[in-house]
């Protein structure tokens, strides 16, 4: 009588399953090694974010935008220390006229220069030629110039002429500050110290010798 043999059949997963070698390559590399039709695992990578104008603008730069607060800044302490330098000339007067003058003319050449780059970079921002700088050597005109620059909204991307520019720094508030209550105390002072000044000389002219 024959004999029926049985054999037991262990289960799929005790056949798939195998020791882990920690020296045996990772299953998806060696996928890839030996399957060259399987693609390898993507790597994610997180673009930089794009930050537009990332060099901060400096004062003393001929290229480059900048905006209505930094115009209002550079070019109001350019002036400042432009007619700074004129006044502090004119005690020279009565002791050298020439090197008086010269250093007044120096003064007044430097605001004028200052004035033409700060504002030719204000049109840049503008998308606007820079030669339109020279409208505010006109009389009148150049009131009309000046508010649009002042006021007049940059563009807000990339024009002809470069990025736009970085955010205005704490340095560049404080100076906008400055500009503006610097030249306010002076006008209130000279309004102040003119009229004792002339009152004084009168009283002095007026008075027996």
């Amino acid at each position: 009588m024959p004999r029926h043999v049985t054999t037991q059949r262990k289960p799929a997963c005790a056949l798939q399953k195998r020791p882990y070698d920690p020296g045996s390559p990772h299953p998806a590399k060696e996928t890839a090694v030996s399957n060259p039709y399987v693609s390898s695992p993507a790597t994610l990578t997180t673009a930089p974010a794009f930050t537009p104008g990332a060099t901060e603008p400096r004062i003393l730069q001929w290229n480059g935008r900048i905006g209505r607060l930094r115009y209002f800044a550079y070019s109001s302490l350019c002036g400042m220390m432009g007619m700074t330098l004129s006044l502090l000339s004119m005690p020279l007067l009565p002791v050298s006229q020439a090197l008086a003058l010269t250093l007044i003319f120096a003064g007044y050449a430097a605001m004028l220069a200052s004035g033409f780059v700060q504002a030719r970079r204000r049109l840049q921002d503008l998308d606007q030629p820079g030669w339109m700088a020279i409208l505010l050597l006109i009389p009148f005109l150049n009131m009309v110039v000046w508010a649009w620059l002042q006021f007049a909204s940059g563009s807000a991307d990339a024009n002809r002429f470069g990025l736009p520019p970085a955010p205005n720094s704490d340095k560049v508030v404080a100076a906008a500050v400055a500009a503006f209550i610097i030249p306010a105390l002076a006008g209130i002072l000279m309004a102040v110290a003119v009229p004792a000044l002339v009152k004084a000389g009168v009283a002095d002219v007026a008075a027996p010798a």
